[in-house]
């Protein structure tokens, strides 16, 4: 909208008390901004500066400036009016004065671009406000029709509207809370805390041929569409001849749920490495703590050998993480919402922030393997029977439940690495405890892995391991997991019924051939995963690496109990809104 010059005459009142800067302001070290912000005449529009930028370096008083953002209130006196501008840097906006019909033009939720003095306030609330001589530009919002009203909205209301629900100041904060985190982690990995911690940052795909985690969680890809306006879906026959050659890569191919097997292959050239990237899993669990699609930091070391080793540089990047975030603005702006009497409910206590970061703390976090841990949870289920829903086993595995226990119980309310869990329990990949172990006794045998637990019902945060870097015993492993598949069944094959008459045939020369790679059996195929073998044919060391569930390290440095505010645009069953 055009700006009317009624506005801009109005302001003149205020234009009047900016003074011009002096030679000496622009040219002290202690207010260096300045000199990118002042305007060299009255002509000339000052460069845009964020509300986090002023607070950071502060301005010498009545330094013409131009913010921007968008208008969450507006007050009118009969002296004087206010707008309260948000930028997005920071939780606060910037208190803008006009004359008292100064304002009457601009809308709550509009847009707006304003130049004027930087001004130290006669108000306690802040120490400065900007006095508005010019209103540069405004995008028109109607509040009657904006999903965002003054009035509280309802998480559930808001996710309705995921593109806007960022104007609010708890999501507008909770982004910032992802980039600081985001940006720690580029930082520890460049060695700034110690020089044994670089790792170089990779980009893996997120199409893949395989699932990584076996569970059977992917989301498939479509088939190429016969016209511009058919969409990309998948039809149930899409393994037979003839709909595998209309599919867009010529097989079937996944969206990723972990990009560990490619960092393994980064990490068989680059060494160590790391990626923060998105994953994707078709599951249909409707809790705060899964999404279908969801950030994992992921990192692979070269030559670790030792699993302890895993669990400290684990333990390191995130107390980095949460150290970093503790002395940053945006931490102390968590602080300051959380306090705040207007996000205190009687149904949900606010979160203490500082007990969540201080229980990061500690020389060591407590390490308790599975096995110890399964008669731990045995005893207190002897004592009180009602004490779990789900009896605590060594062969079923750990539940949520089971979980929430450990880290109450036996690690006092502070992270805890939970070790060695069952071979059968775990991926193909992971490397046995014991290198001796007979590999073709699974029903005792544990893998050298972990799973860190947290307290305040995040429970699994991380999970890593070393991997098995031995040829021989991994296509053991993908035996024992049925993973490896006759080879007249390999997916980028003919399955449709005209081969059906030379099926016996094919399969009694497959059984009598020879196989093409080492130590499959005859008629066995990697299929899909002879690339994963490959890197332990042609040259392979020990390794290890770990998964991080980034957004559940966000839920819990913050304080938000669900995952689906975490994220800006939650894609979970049933909702992918936008």
């Amino acid at each position: 909208m055009a700006v009317c010059s009624p506005i801009m005459l109005a302001c003149t009142w205020i234009a009047t008390r900016c003074e011009t800067t002096s030679a000496t302001s622009l040219s002290n070290p202690n207010h260096t901004t300045v000199a990118h912000v002042a305007a060299d005449s009255e002509n000339v529009v000052p460069k845009l500066i964020s509300h986090a930028a002023l607070l950071n370096h502060p301005l010498s008083e009545r330094v013409p400036i131009k913010i921007a953002g968008n208008v969450h209130s507006k007050r009118t006196h009969k002296k004087v009016a206010f707008l309260f501008v948000g930028d997005g840097s920071t939780r606060e906006p910037i208190q803008a004065v006009f004359p008292p019909d100064g304002v009457n033009e601009i809308q709550n939720g509009a847009y707006v671009e304003l130049q004027g003095c930087w001004v130290q306030t006669q108000g306690r609330k802040q120490a400065y406000e900007l006095h508005v001589d010019r209103v540069l530009h405004v995008g028109e919002s109607d509040p009657e029709e904006s999903p965002l009203q003054k009035k509280s909205m309802t998480v559930e209301h808001l996710r309705s509207y995921p593109h806007l629900r960022l104007r609010v100041p708890l999501y507008s904060l909770l982004a910032r809370v992802r980039n600081q985190v985001a940006n720690g982690a580029h930082d520890f990995y460049n060695g700034t805390s110690s020089p044994d911690d670089e790792a170089i940052f990779v980009q893996p795909p997120l199409v893949t041929s395989s699932d990584c985690e076996g569970a059977g969680e992917v989301f498939t890809m479509g088939r190429k569409p016969e016209k511009k306006t058919e969409s990309l879906t998948l039809k149930p026959d899409v393994a037979s001849g003839t709909e595998a050659g209309k599919l867009f890569f010529g097989t079937p191919k996944y969206l990723t749920v972990s990009s560990q097997l490619h960092l393994e292959a980064y990490s068989a050239e680059l060494g160590d490495v790391w990626t923060l990237s998105p994953t994707f899993r078709a599951e249909t669990s409707d809790t705060a703590r899964h999404l279908a699609e969801f950030y994992m930091l992921e990192a692979e070391f070269r030559s670790v050998t030792d699993l302890s080793e895993l669990t400290s540089r684990t333990q390191r990047l995130i107390q980095h993480l949460a150290k970093r975030l503790i002395n940053h603005r945006v931490g102390a702006e968590l602080l300051a919402y959380h306090a705040d009497p207007k996000h205190k409910s009687d149904a949900e206590p606010s979160p203490n922030l500082e007990q969540r970061w201080n229980a990061l703390s500690g020389p060591q976090w407590q390490t308790i393997t599975y096995t110890d841990a399964i008669k731990e949870l045995q005893a207190a289920h002897y004592q009180d029977r009602n004490l779990f829903t789900f009896e605590p086993t060594w062969e079923s595995g750990l539940q949520l439940e089971h979980e929430r226990w450990i880290v109450t119980k036996l690690g006092k309310e502070k992270p805890i690495f939970v070790t060695h869990y069952p071979k059968a329990q775990k991926p193909f990949y992971m490397l046995p405890s014991s290198l001796t172990a007979d590999t073709n006794d699974t029903s005792c045998e544990t893998v050298a892995c972990f799973d860190l637990l947290f307290p305040y019902g995040t429970c699994e945060v991380v999970g890593g391991s070393l991997r098995e870097h031995r040829l021989e015993h991994l296509i053991s492993s993908m035996r024992q997991k049925g993973m490896l598949v006759p080879s007249n069944e390999k997916i980028s094959g003919d399955r449709s019924p005209s081969s059906n008459s030379n099926h016996e045939s094919n399969a009694e020369n497959m059984m009598n051939s020879k196989p093409d790679f080492p130590f499959l059996d005859a008629g066995e195929s990697l299929n899909t995963l002879q690339w994963y073998a490959d890197l332990r044919r042609f040259g392979s060391s020990p390794h290890g690496g770990f998964g991080m569930g980034f957004d559940r390290l966000l839920m819990y440095l913050t304080g938000v109990n669900n995952v689906r505010e975490i994220v800006p645009f939650p894609r979970f069953f049933g909702r992918a809104d936008c």
